[in-house]
């Protein structure tokens, strides 16, 4: 094994050429700089200097060492650097987690801002249902979570803000007629929605608003994409509650409408965001992207 000390005393020696005044540089005297080079030169099994009374030159050996120990010495000392990051939190790899629907405006923001500010972070994503994150996390797949709530407990969590469930429609159904919808409206109409088990949050929400304007909504397909639900929906097979965000999906043969204001407010009508992290993650990176978020507007 190489002593980089003892690189270092080479690599000095080698540009001032006189070990007086390289150990005034090393900040040692001149006997324990002879005992470095000589042990080096021993572990090499090669002579690196030509030495006389009055003059240091390097040996033909020693020219060719001395470009390969200014790079080690280099790299040891990228790595003391890159280990103070990483311990910082500065640089490493940071997994995360986004719901389909976030990859158009709240997922984009916040990665292009904590990217900015932290270049030396490798960011890899994956797009995952809630559920499918939660589990993800827990495994320690994840580092981060952009999701919808709730999540059970042993989670940090920081609420990213919401959006409105909107109506979407075929283009050609009467109700695209109205600047607005009643929910109420909905009640005999064939809906597209989330599936209960792989999109429990929105599937929940939109069962609640339906059941505030009391009515069961009458249940035409689930699955767990927003993309599908669009498609479903602009093929006529229903309409559907979505989040304002689904309107960035293309949209062929869909119309959107809000909802009409209700004098019964009871149940939210507003889709929220959730950043998660799992509690105790060994990974500084994470609190610096829920720093991020804090300040990124989304």
């Amino acid at each position: 094994m190489l002593d980089l000390q003892q690189l270092k005393c080479f690599v000095v020696l080698a540009e001032e050429l006189h070990f007086g005044r390289a150990a005034a540089c090393l900040h040692i005297s001149q006997p324990p700089l002879s005992l470095k080079i000589r042990a080096l030169e021993k572990r090499l099994g090669l002579q690196l200097f030509q030495r006389s009374s009055r003059h240091v030159q390097l040996t033909h050996s020693g020219e060719i060492l001395l470009h390969e120990a200014r790079r080690l010495l280099c790299n040891a000392e990228q790595l003391v650097t890159l280990a103070a990051s990483l311990k910082l939190g500065e640089a490493g790899t940071l997994a995360i987690g986004y719901n389909a629907v976030m990859s158009y405006r709240l997922m984009p923001n916040l990665v292009s801002a904590f990217s900015a500010r932290f270049p030396r972070v490798k960011l890899t994503l994956h797009e995952m249902v809630s559920a499918e994150q939660i589990t993800a996390l827990r495994e320690r797949r994840l580092d981060v979570g952009l999701l919808r709530p709730p999540l059970p407990t042993g989670f940090r969590t920081l609420p990213l803000g919401d959006e409105d469930m909107l109506v979407f429609l075929p283009a050609n159904h009467p109700l695209a007629a109205q600047d607005t919808i009643a929910i109420e409206m909905l009640a005999n109409e064939p809906m597209v929605m989330f599936s209960k088990l792989e999109a429990a949050y929105l599937h929940h929400l939109v069962m609640d608003i339906c059941a505030e304007a009391g009515f069961m909504p009458m249940v035409a397909q689930e699955t767990r994409h927003i993309h599908a639900i669009v498609a479903l929906v602009g093929a006529g097979m229903g309409l559907a509650l979505l989040p304002a965000s689904a309107t960035h999906i293309n949209m062929n043969g869909v119309e959107v409408r809000p909802l009409k204001p209700s004098g019964i407010r009871d149940v939210p009508r507003k889709a929220e965001f959730t950043l998660a992290v799992l509690e105790g993650s060994a990974n500084p990176v994470a609190q610096h992207f829920m720093q991020i978020a804090l300040n990124v507007p989304l």
